[in-house]
């Protein structure tokens, strides 16, 4: 009897042995499981912040290229409407009035009376006189052919009543053939008055001997749309001096 008591007991250890061992696989499996789903769950989280990253990475790159490619298309229009229409491209509009400055005070103005062809003719008024300048302006150059100091009317048209100076000054040329007093030293530079900052300036000069002893030095700038932006004199010599007037306003 005790022998059978002895056995029955046993038995019981081992079922309760058995169970624990089959539970703590359970749970093995469960948490294996777990971590599984966990590393998988972690690993797709990775693989779409990974995706979402390229995928603003790219549309980066794209926008930085189509700035890119816009700002390169904008640069060639540009500078090819520069060089397919010339010196057009730098005709100031019928009506377009430019006052200059020293830096202190507005000196000088000019304004677009008419326009004919290829001749356009301004106003300009410096210390309350004014004079009419008639320029022959075209693709290839920009010559003046009229001056009439101290007008009295300024507004009056004179295109069709001008007759040309024997000898035209020419300010701009492309045409290999024809020569001047003037000459371009730049024709893309930038110059900044305080109406503005611009591109794609011809830069002129002209120097003369017109003061016994020293150089006079005249510089120009054309800029797009504007004609005259600013004017420099130099005189070189032992009394020499020098001044400009820029670009200060503009009215249509």
């Amino acid at each position: 009897m005790q022998k059978f008591i002895f056995l029955l007991a046993i038995s019981c250890i081992m079922i309760v042995v058995t169970g624990c061992a089959k539970s703590e696989q359970n749970e093995m499996a469960s948490d294996t499981a777990t971590n599984k789903k966990t590393q998988e769950q972690a690993t797709q989280e990775a693989d779409s912040s990974d995706i979402k990253e390229k995928e603003k990475d790219n549309k980066e790159d794209k926008k930085e290229n189509t700035a890119k490619e816009n700002s390169d298309e904008g640069q060639t229009d540009e500078t090819e409407s520069t060089e397919v229409l010339g010196f057009e491209v730098y005709l100031p509009k019928i009506g377009m009035e430019k006052k200059f400055t020293d830096g202190v005070e507005i000196l000088v103005s000019e304004k677009v009376v008419a326009q004919s062809g290829d001749f356009i003719q301004m106003a300009t008024t410096i210390g309350g006189n004014t004079s009419f300048q008639v320029y022959k302006w075209t693709k290839n150059e920009i010559t003046l052919v009229f001056e009439e100091s101290s007008v009295e009317n300024p507004a009056q048209n004179i295109l069709d009543s001008f007759t040309p100076m024997d000898n035209p000054q020419v300010i701009i040329t492309l045409e290999d053939a024809v020569t001047g007093e003037w000459e371009i030293i730049e024709n893309q530079s930038e110059v900044e008055v305080p109406y503005g900052t611009f591109e794609n300036v011809y830069v002129v000069q002209k120097i003369t001997d017109e003061i016994e002893g020293a150089d006079t030095i005249y510089t120009r700038y054309y800029a797009p749309g504007l004609g005259l932006v600013k004017e420099s004199l130099e005189v070189t010599g032992e009394n020499g001096y020098s001044g400009e007037t820029e670009l200060a306003t503009v009215e249509n």
